[in-house]
């Protein structure tokens, strides 16, 4: 409140000395204007009427308008590093002045990276919005991330939000003031199919199996998690010893195991197993 007292007389139809006023509208400012109501008392003047002795001044105050834009840059795979991009774009009247942006990102995903102006408590991300950011300027972060082991399929939702410690009042409770992603990490889904070559087997004549291992998902497996393949051969049939197992396989009496170490999304892996029969009663 500005007070001023003056023992100056003031003459009928003489306007008194003119008082400036310098202000500064202090962050943050919440509502779209500023009232300022003066009064004047004192001099032996009756303001008891409405009105009287009273003005005021609504002036409209320029002020940022913050818009938060979060995207999951390519996508979220157990294992493999992603990242976040957060973009803020001052929309507003005003420049900000300073402030923080927020993301909580979720457990169970790993934070990796992140620029010099976040900092990260636990899975809480605090990144600071430059102060003077212009009208129609924006600045953006790159967060980078791992979904965990034993994520694959499951859905991760992540929220960036500005504060108004930025000179926007209307963040973070305003819907441009923050950002959604709501992703799912991506996992393989493996199938298997076992096929003979020919319809019928000849007594001590070789004949080949073919194992496919497909991956139907949208992810690669794992190279840290190898795939595996077991197959028993029933009595009366032996492996061939003409023929090489496919590479990554090896036998253990009548089993079969194959470590393939990675596989593709929708790729197929053919693995050919070469018999013989030795028991009739299998023909």
């Amino acid at each position: 409140q500005l007070v001023c007292t003056t023992t100056a007389v003031v003459n009928p139809k003489v306007n008194a000395e003119i008082i400036h006023a310098n202000v500064q509208v202090a962050a943050p400012f919440t509502g779209s204007s500023a009232v300022n109501q003066a009064t004047v008392s004192g001099g032996g003047a009756d303001c008891s009427a409405a009105g009287a002795c009273r003005t005021s001044v609504t002036t409209p105050v320029n002020a940022p308008a913050l818009t938060v834009e979060k995207v999951l840059q390519g996508t979220l795979k157990e294992g493999v590093a992603a990242s976040y991009l957060i973009t803020v774009t001052n929309n507003g009247q005003a420049a900000t002045v300073g402030g923080t942006v927020t993301d909580e990102v979720p457990a169970s995903l790993t934070i990796n990276a992140y620029p010099s102006s976040c900092r990260a408590a636990a899975q809480v991300l605090t990144c600071d919005v430059p102060a003077a950011l212009g009208i129609g300027a924006q600045v953006s972060y790159t967060i980078g991330v791992t979904p965990n082991a034993g994520s694959a399929g499951s859905a991760v939702a992540s929220t960036a939000e500005a504060g108004s410690d930025t000179g926007d009042a209307s963040c973070p409770a305003a819907q441009r003031c923050n950002s959604t992603t709501n992703n799912t990490v991506l996992a393989p889904e493996l199938g298997i199919s076992k096929r003979a070559e020919s319809s019928s087997f000849t007594l001590n004549v070789p004949a080949k199996y073919v194992l496919t291992v497909t991956n139907n998902g949208d992810a690669n497996t794992s190279a840290g998690a190898p795939v595996i393949v077991s197959d028993t051969l029933p009595g009366g049939l032996v492996l061939d010893t003409a023929h090489s197992l496919p590479a990554g396989c090896t036998s253990s009496g009548q089993t079969i195991s194959c470590s393939i170490a990675s596989l593709a999304s929708k790729a197929s892996l053919p693995l050919e197993i070469w018999v013989v029969a030795t028991d009739v009663n299998l023909i």
